[in-house]
């Protein structure tokens, strides 16, 4: 396994929880605010000031989420 993706999966576990807290807000704000911008790298942009960590450590957090809700199905 690369570096990198190990370094992925040691934020991971270690931020989940808060980055997908801060993208449920997200979402939620921008759902009631609807001129509010609202895409994927608002998000992520949103994310980044809350937490601090890079953009491509919240995208594999959110991605990795994404995809293990979908192998149930």
């Amino acid at each position: 396994m690369g570096r990198l993706k190990e370094h992925c999966l040691a934020i991971s576990e270690e931020h989940t929880e808060e980055v997908l807290e801060h993208y449920r807000r997200f979402l939620e704000f921008s759902w009631h605010n609807r001129k509010m911008p609202s895409s994927y790298e608002d998000a992520l942009t949103h994310i980044v000031h809350r937490t601090q960590l890079k953009k491509f450590e919240i995208d594999f957090i959110i991605r990795q989420q994404i995809e293990s809700i979908y192998e149930g199905y």
